[in-house]
């Protein structure tokens, strides 16, 4: 009874409706042609008629399911990753007018790539770079729970090639803004573009009592995760507003 109302409802809306005539008449031409009243010349175009509906209704429904599957939400492809199967900071940045960077100590960040940093403020590029303040007491915890030795030298050492890229700004049409927070994000972040729809960022997350190299790390971009592409970009904006200016000290 079941498959009878099926067909009552779908007939009441207006669905479906060629299936039906397509199986009726299929059905009434067998039925005719197995007691002999269905003439010979009819059978070959009736038959073609109806094969005809079938392909058109098949037709129908894939146009129909072509049209769900494009207004279906793009899924995240997030993937965990090691440092090293990503693309270098180069070819993440190479494009960018702008590139925020937050971490720690950004001593694998800042000092290997110096030379790129200063072509970027030449271009014009802006760049935001947000460390832990060494005195900050969350230097302690960080230390505790990570195979860093000496994570205060390397704060310094840090700062002291920003102080280079600040100088330059007076040469150079890009700019560099450096700030201190007395606490550190579970993960550092690399943020590319964060205002334009091919905005980027990589999510290095922290691990206890693991080398560096064995951290996770993933990219999460607007075009495609830009639920997540917020969260992490509200994240770096929320500690870069409650950090310090850092300025090179007088010589």
């Amino acid at each position: 009874m079941k498959i009878f109302q099926r067909i009552w409802d779908d007939i009441r809306s207006g669905e479906n409706i060629d299936l039906y005539i397509t199986v009726v008449v299929a059905i009434s031409l067998a039925t005719l042609n197995i007691l002999g009243f269905a003439p010979q010349t009819l059978i070959a175009p009736i038959t073609l008629a109806v094969l005809a509906l079938i392909a058109i209704s098949n037709l129908g429904t894939r146009h129909y399911f072509e049209q769900k599957l494009q207004n279906l939400p793009i899924f995240s492809t997030i993937s965990l990753k090691g440092r090293s199967e990503l693309p270098s900071l180069q070819e993440r940045g190479q494009a960018s007018s702008e590139i925020d960077i937050v971490g720690v100590s950004l001593i694998t960040a800042i000092t290997p790539h110096l030379d790129f940093f200063e072509a970027k403020m030449k271009e014009g590029c802006r760049l935001k770079f947000l460390l832990l303040d060494p005195k900050s007491p969350a230097l302690e915890v960080f230390t505790a729970t990570t195979r860093v030795q000496n994570a205060y030298g390397d704060i310094l050492q840090t700062l002291n090639a920003l102080k280079l890229l600040i100088q330059l700004e007076q040469t150079v049409k890009g700019k560099c803004e450096v700030r201190l927070s007395q606490v550190f994000l579970p993960y550092g972040l690399a943020v590319f573009e964060s205002n334009k729809d091919t905005g980027q960022i990589t999510v290095e997350t922290w691990a206890y009592k693991r080398l560096i190299g064995e951290r996770p790390h993933f990219i999460v971009t607007r075009a495609k995760d830009e639920k997540w592409f917020k969260f992490y970009k509200s994240q770096f904006d929320q500690l870069w507003a409650d950090s310090t200016i850092w300025k090179p000290p007088a010589n």
